[in-house]
């Protein structure tokens, strides 16, 4: 046990008013958890470690509207009396790869990337993470979390949803809730256009789409497009390839389109009439609930950088010279989804790290490959097929400081 290995005591309080369960994502709660007692044990060489959970209605970011809708929320709190850390040091720990100052790393050891990883999955648990810290009084982190968190991974006609008391709970990162949608023009300048949550019966079905007769485990295409000649053409094609197909013209009702259906894939124009496509783009690949869909870019060749860069799946330029041309993105974007389990390569030099990115990047449809320098990526991206490749370029380019892992 670290507490004995430590010589420090261990206590754990469970508050009384404490609900039977609280339903959330186990596994993530558990990285959670585990990375706060392993740096309260390893910041601690006297006193004690104390994991307090009790209800809570106070003490969280006052502008989480997540936990202020949640209801009932609980605080998991770790508080320890080890060397704290000075205010202004209590935001950089929280970033990548940083540690209040460089002594403290030598003299611990450490890459200070749990901390990082812990405030991402604190989000997409729909809560937050907060320290309260002074040098030489210990600090305590504390972990929100509503007692009841569901994302929604699909809402279709005819399928039972969660009810409204608990769809309202969902994270804060959907992109239809109110926030700014930022669309760049041809001049350069910026104007925001709110993204209201619009009713689906309100979003005009302007091809005659397959919205109203989904099935459960039926493939679902997305398809924006500004041309709806084209739209149509995309339609058929992907009911041929045995999708249902939702066709918009509009980026503000894609949004809410992807969040409502979860489509399996999608397919977008950047020229569209209310919102630059890739800042579509940007929003699909930055909400948890939609950024795993591959999204194929169907517009002129310029967009193309942009396009990749903001993380599409594949791209194809405008003018189509074939039906085949599509038949094969389908057929690419097809095989891609219908595969049981992902490949992730992770490739850095140091131990440390690589073993927290496997840990936290692992998931059930998700395996996660390490490779310690370029030479083993290249062997492994030879032999396997990699959706995902993952490098951390400052430690490569430190050298090999690491000849153990």
């Amino acid at each position: 046990h670290v507490a004995e290995a430590k010589n420090v005591d261990f206590f754990i309080r469970l508050d009384s008013r404490l609900p039977q369960s609280v339903l959330s994502d186990a596994k993530r709660l558990q990285q959670v958890l585990k990375n706060l007692l392993s740096n309260a044990f390893k910041f601690t060489h006297q006193g004690h470690v104390t994991l307090t959970i009790e209800p809570v209605k106070t003490g969280w970011d006052p502008q989480n509207e997540g936990l202020n809708r949640a209801g009932d929320v609980i605080a998991f709190s770790v508080a320890d009396t080890g060397i704290g850390i000075s205010s202004d040091k209590q935001q950089i720990i929280f970033e990548a790869f940083q540690q209040a100052d460089g002594s403290t790393s030598r003299k611990y050891g450490g890459t200070g990337l749990g901390l990082a990883i812990s405030r991402e999955l604190s989000r997409l648990l729909g809560g937050e993470l907060r320290l309260v810290s002074a040098p030489r009084a210990g600090s305590t982190f504390t972990l929100y979390l509503p007692q009841i968190y569901m994302p929604q991974r699909f809402s279709r006609k005819g399928v039972a949803v969660a009810p409204p008391s608990v769809a309202a709970i969902r994270g804060e990162a959907s992109p239809s809730a109110g926030e700014p949608l930022a669309r760049e023009a041809d001049s350069g300048s910026r104007h925001d256009i709110s993204v209201p949550q619009p009713a689906l019966s309100t979003l005009v079905n302007e091809v005659g789409d397959d919205r109203d007769s989904l099935t459960l485990g039926a493939p679902v295409l997305l398809i924006v497009e500004n041309d709806l000649s084209f739209a149509r053409f995309l339609l058929d094609l992907a009911r041929e390839k045995g999708f249902k197909g939702i066709v918009t013209s509009m980026g503000v009702s894609a949004l809410a389109l992807a969040s409502e259906y979860k489509p399996s894939a999608v397919t977008l124009d950047i020229f569209l009439p209310d919102v630059d496509g890739c800042r579509v783009l940007d929003r699909l690949k930055h909400d948890p609930q939609t950024r795993h869909i591959p999204v194929s870019v169907i517009s002129t060749d310029e967009s193309r950088e942009r396009a990749l860069n903001s993380g599409a799946f594949s791209f194809l330029s405008k003018p189509i010279q074939s039906k085949e041309m599509i038949d094969a993105l389908i057929d690419q974007v097809t095989e891609f989804t219908q595969r049981p389990e992902r490949q992730l390569l992770v490739v850095t030099a140091d131990a440390e790290r690589r073993n927290w990115l496997v840990e936290y990047l692992a998931a059930d449809d998700v395996h996660v490959t390490a490779a310690r320098d370029y030479d083993a990526a290249a062997a492994l991206l030879a032999g396997n097929s990699i959706d995902c490749l993952v490098v951390d370029a400052e430690a490569l380019h430190d050298g090999d400081a690491d000849s153990t892992g």
